[in-house]
C-alpha cells in the first residue's frame, strides 16, 4: 500500500526503483568502507607489534623533547659578549654610567648601567661584559640605552658586580644554555610577551660563582661558563 500511495503522490515506479537501488548502494558502500577501515586498523596494529609502526605519542623522542625545551623564556633572549670601548659618567644622574659597547662586525651600541655606586670609571674601560642584546631601546636619564649589561646583586642591592664571560670569549659570541635551543625574538616581542619578567626569577648565581637559569649555566660554547665573584644565591639582572 505504501508504494501505491507514493505513486499517487506523483512518484513513478521507475523513480521508486531507482531510489531503492541508490539506498542499497549506499548501504553496501558503507559496509565496504567499514570493512576497509577495520582491515587497515588490524594491519597498523600488526605493524606496531612487529616494531614497524610509529612510536607511541606518550613517549616522545629526543628531538621532540628538545623542541619542548626551546619554549623556555630564556630561549627568546639574545645574550652576547661585548667589550666596553668607552665609558663616561652620565651628566644628569649620579647612578648611571654611559657606555659604548663593541659587539664586533662594526656593531657598537650605547648602553647605560646603574653602577656608579659600585665601580670607578676606569674599571669599565676595555672590560668584557655579558649583555642582553635584543631589548627595545629606552631612555635612561635622557640617554638612549640599547641593551642591558648583566650583573649579579644581593637581595638588598647593596653589592653589585659584573657578570664575567669565560676566559677566551670574544666579542659577539652568543651565550647559550645547554639543552635549550635558543630562538631569539624581536625586541618588540620580548616586551610584548614579558620575557624578562618570566626569566628574572630564575636567574641566579649557583655554586662556584656560575651564572645559571634554572640551574643551567650561562655558556659560551667552546669557552666555558659566565661567572661572578659573589656568593651563591645572588640574583642576575
Amino acid at each position: 500500500t505504501g508504494s501505491m500511495g507514493e505513486v499517487m503522490e506523483g512518484r513513478s515506479a521507475k523513480q521508486l526503483l531507482e531510489d531503492w537501488i541508490q539506498e542499497l548502494e549506499v548501504s553496501l558502500g558503507s559496509a565496504a568502507i567499514s570493512a576497509e577501515n577495520k582491515a587497515a586498523k588490524q594491519g597498523k596494529s600488526k605493524k606496531q607489534k612487529q616494531g614497524g609502526g610509529k612510536a607511541p605519542a606518550t613517549q616522545p623522542g629526543k628531538a621532540q623533547q628538545a623542541g619542548a625545551e626551546s619554549d623556555e623564556p630564556i630561549a627568546k633572549l639574545d645574550i652576547r659578549v661585548g667589550r666596553i670601548v668607552e665609558a663616561w659618567e652620565h651628566p644628569d644622574s649620579e647612578k648611571l654610567f654611559c657606555e659604548r659597547i663593541d659587539f664586533g662586525g662594526g656593531e657598537v651600541r650605547n648602553i647605560a648601567s646603574g653602577l656608579r655606586a659600585f665601580y670607578k670609571l676606569e674599571d669599565l674601560q676595555d672590560r668584557l661584559v655579558v649583555v642582553m642584546y635584543n631589548l627595545k631601546a629606552r631612555p635612561l636619564g635622557g640617554f638612549k640605552s640599547e641593551g642591558m649589561v648583566l650583573c649579579a646583586s644581593d637581595e638588598a642591592h647593596s653589592h653589585v658586580v659584573f657578570l664575567d664571560p669565560p676566559a677566551g670569549a670574544e666579542i659577539g659570541e652568543q651565550v647559550t644554555f645547554p639543552g635549550i635551543q635558543t630562538n631569539p625574538v624581536s625586541p618588540a616581542q620580548v616586551q610584548k610577551k614579558k620575557v624578562l619578567e618570566a626569566c628574572f626569577p630564575h636567574l641566579r648565581i649557583g655554586s662556584d660563582g656560575k651564572a645559571e637559569y634554572k640551574g643551567i649555566p650561562f655558556t659560551v660554547e667552546g669557552r666555558g661558563v659566565c661567572t661572578a665573584s659573589v656568593a651563591e644565591g645572588y640574583a642576575v639582572s
